[in-house]
Formats: structure tokens, sequence, C-alpha cells
């Protein structure tokens, strides 16, 4: 009885140790990730307005702890998010030379495709808030602005499922493109083009619209298709992120603010972003063999 009372003793002390180390273990998927965000502001094709006029840019690299903890703030549609806490200031240069930007802490939430599609891209959302004022020739982000980060993201298994996906419509589409360029090719193409023909000439004419139209269509379809699959799935920045088991591969979409216009709050675009994954030692994966993805499937190199 002594014995098995004894045993008893160990496996419970074993079970304990195992599952502190379990909770404190920096492996476990809810761990905090670093990424590096740079912000490249700047005026974007299609907007209005003075701002960013003379096409500058104000880049702002700032290093970012992805938690898991709650934030005490909500996010711009009300709901819930975690917590993104800027380390350390952003700095840049301007004509009163080095300056520096703080950033105060911020949110991020993933919103799932719909039914959990298999290969389909998930939305990312963030926002930080500027505390410092920033400006560059005349491009500025006031203080008190809150900038939104938008991406799309896929787990590795869906960034592969995606890739497969994709490749149909970036074939019709290249295809329609190769017809089109054989058409107008000055040595080979339609020599009905020519006008020697009035009658048959515009019978070309026609035909050319025709192909136009086709390859427009094939590119709104790719174009549609990469709002939820990967295009260059090899570059896209992977790393890891708290809540997700395996590696999350990134591409941002959009970044905005929110201002003010005729008594309304709108949301303009000011810029573009990229996030790369500040990796510790032990998060380094050894590959042995890397893939590429050509035509759909898997190569080995």
């Amino acid at each position: 009885m002594a014995w098995m009372l004894r045993c008893s003793v160990i496996i419970i002390v074993l079970l304990d140790s195992a599952l502190a180390f379990s909770a404190s273990d920096s492996s476990s998927p809810w761990s905090s990730a670093s990424w590096k965000l740079t912000l490249n502001v700047g005026r974007e094709p299609g907007s209005e307005g003075k701002w960013g006029a003379s096409g500058g840019r104000l880049v702002l690299p700032i290093n970012i702890m992805i938690k898991s903890d709650i934030s005490p703030e909500r996010d711009a549609t009300g709901g819930s998010a975690y917590l993104l806490c800027p380390e350390g200031e952003s700095s840049f240069i301007n004509s009163n030379g080095l300056q520096t930007v703080e950033f105060g802490t911020g949110g991020w939430k993933l919103e799932l495709p719909p039914g959990g599609g298999k290969g389909l891209a998930t939305k990312l959302r963030m926002w930080l808030d500027v505390k410092t004022e920033a400006t560059r020739n005349d491009v500025t982000l006031k203080a008190g602005e809150r900038i939104y980060l938008e991406a799309i993201c896929w787990r590795e298994e869906d960034l592969e499922r995606g890739n497969r996906a994709i490749q149909p419509f970036i074939a019709a589409y290249e295809q329609a493109q190769q017809r089109l360029e054989a058409q107008v090719a000055h040595d080979t193409g339609d020599r009905r083009l020519d006008g020697n023909d009035p009658l048959a000439t515009l019978a070309a004419y026609k035909d050319m619209v025709e192909l136009v139209a086709y390859r427009d269509e094939k590119l709104r379809l790719l174009q549609k298709a990469e709002l939820v699959y990967p295009r260059n799935p090899n570059e896209i920045p992977e790393g890891p992120w708290p809540g997700a088991i395996e590696w999350l591969a990134i591409a941002p979409t959009r970044m905005s603010v929110k201002r003010r216009k005729s008594f309304l709050d709108e949301y303009h675009e000011v810029g573009t972003w990229e996030a790369t994954p500040i990796l510790k030692e032990d998060e380094y994966e050894e590959v042995k063999q890397e893939t590429r993805f050509e035509n759909g499937k898997e190569s080995l190199y």
C-alpha cells in the first residue's frame, strides 16, 4: 500500500511539472510573436486632394509584438480584438534631420472565410494609434490618428491548396493575353489589320474587340480569385502567429486612416505596408528540401 501511495505521489508531481512546462513553453500556439511592420505612407493612385501630391513617401519601420491578450479597446466593428504592442519607436529622416515617431498599443483579429473553405484566405485586420506627428514633405500622419492595416493570410496547408486553386485562372488569363498579342503581332499577326481591304479590316477589328473583351473578362476573374487565393506563394512572408498551430503567410492589402470629410468619417488609403516575422533561433525550421510551386504542382530543388 505504501509503495502504491509513493507511486501515486510521483505521478501527480510529474503531471504537475508537465502542465507547468506546457503553460510556460514558448512554443505554445498562443505564445506572442514578433513581426516587423514597414509602413510606406504616401499618395496612392486614385487619391484626391493635396495630401501627398508631390509623390513623396514616408517610410516607418516598427517592431510589433503580437499577443493573445484581449485588447481593452474594441475594433472598428465594435467587436473584441487581441493586443498589438509596439516595441520601441520608429524613425525617419526629413528636412529637419532624424525624427522619431511613437505608436500606441493597437489590436488585431482574424476573420475566417465563410464555412472555413479549404485554401481560401483568412482576413487579418489590425490597427495602431499614432502618438506623435510624422511629416515628410506634404505627407503627414497626425498625432491621434489611427492606422488600419488589412491583409489576407493562409495557413501553410491552405497556402498550398490556394496556389493549386488559382492556377486555372492564371492559365486562362495568360492564354487570352497570348491570343491577343498573336493577333496584333507585326510579323505573324492578322494581315487583315493592314487595311488593304476595308471590309476585311472591319471584320478584323470586330475580332479584336472580342479578343480584348475576352482577355479583360479573364483578368477580372483572376483579380477576383486573388482576393482569396495566393498569386505568388513563395514570395509571401510566413511566421508564427498566436492561436495558429501552423505558421501564417501574410499578404498585406490596404493601409488606411479614418478622417472626417463633410461631417462624415471616411476611410482613406494612405499607402502600403509590409510584414516580416522576427524569428528566434529556435523558431527557424530545418528544411532539407525546399518546395517550389510550378503550374499548380510541387517540385523540389
